[in-house]
């Protein structure tokens, strides 16, 4: 990992099934996010080029969703490639991916300044109606480049700490999870738990990127933040109020964790194959 990585989550608001329109908006978001402080990554939320799936299944959508999804150099992948390379920055975005097999897949890509292909993950664990309109994702990988070798993720996968620590395994120093998640007046917000524990079990930094704003699915409000390897949350939004979460990630923090306890090292995989076992 780099010695630092200065970070801007935007807490993005998509369209609903305005493809077009987001990734014009995305891109002037790291136009002036690049131009307004020291930038090296910039993370946007979950689903941010379509908006979030309704609550209750809808054909409709599901058809419009079809036509508003992207591939790998795809409209809405080389639109955001340009704004990356043009402002010198690494991006983390959430779409929906459709490759060209049929199946639509929740995905989240790293894309990175110099022109490389995207790194894609799509979803392994959907949520509710997610399953009517996508199909899971089958592989967890690790993304290299030259900020760190990074773990992405999408939402419900971060309820699995299988995800984040088969990531880890894998050499993962940066962990990004992208999300729409809808949090209900009152209740607390599990966006800055999940990311401490997932930092801390991991030895790594945790960036929860969630998005803001009001459509079908219901009210996203913000709450991002990041978490540094030790656990301790070194950024974040409380109110909800914010359009940009910034942080700097010290690269020395995960040589201090990893000193203290390293996971990785002290694992004991012999004791931990009923996970693998069926139903487990």
């Amino acid at each position: 990992m780099r010695d630092h990585i200065d970070v801007a989550i935007a807490q993005f608001s998509p369209r609903a099934l305005e493809r077009d329109t987001n990734v014009a908006l995305m891109a002037g978001i790291i136009e002036r996010e690049a131009a307004a402080a020291p930038t090296d990554l910039v993370v946007f939320p979950e689903l941010a080029t379509t908006g979030y799936v309704p609550p209750r299944y809808d054909p409709a959508f599901h058809r419009a969703l079809r036509t508003q999804s992207d591939q790998l150099g795809g409209p809405a992948g080389d639109a955001i490639g340009r704004a990356a390379r043009a402002a010198g920055v690494h991006v983390v975005y959430g779409f929906s991916e459709q490759p060209g097999s049929g199946a639509l897949y929740n995905s989240v890509a790293l894309v990175s300044p110099d022109g490389a292909a995207p790194r894609v993950q799509r979803k392994t664990h959907l949520w509710r109606e997610e399953w009517h309109y996508f199909t899971p994702g089958a592989e967890i990988r690790v993304a290299d480049s030259e900020l760190a070798r990074i773990g992405l993720s999408v939402c419900y996968d971060s309820r699995f700490p299988e995800v984040c620590r088969v990531q880890s395994v894998l050499g993962a120093e940066l962990l990004v999870c992208v999300f729409a998640l809808v949090s209900r007046p009152g209740s607390p917000s599990t966006l800055l738990t999940r990311a401490s524990t997932r930092a801390m079990e991991n030895n790594a930094f945790f960036i929860a990127a969630n998005r803001r704003g009001v459509d079908s699915a219901g009210i996203f409000r913000g709450g991002s933040g990041v978490a540094a390897p030790s656990g301790e949350i070194i950024a974040s939004d409380p109110d909800g109020t914010a359009e940009v979460v910034r942080a700097r990630l010290d690269g020395g923090a995960i040589t201090t964790a990893r000193d203290y306890a390293d996971v990785r090292r002290h694992r004991r995989p012999e004791l931990y194959r009923a996970l693998g076992a069926p139903g487990a």
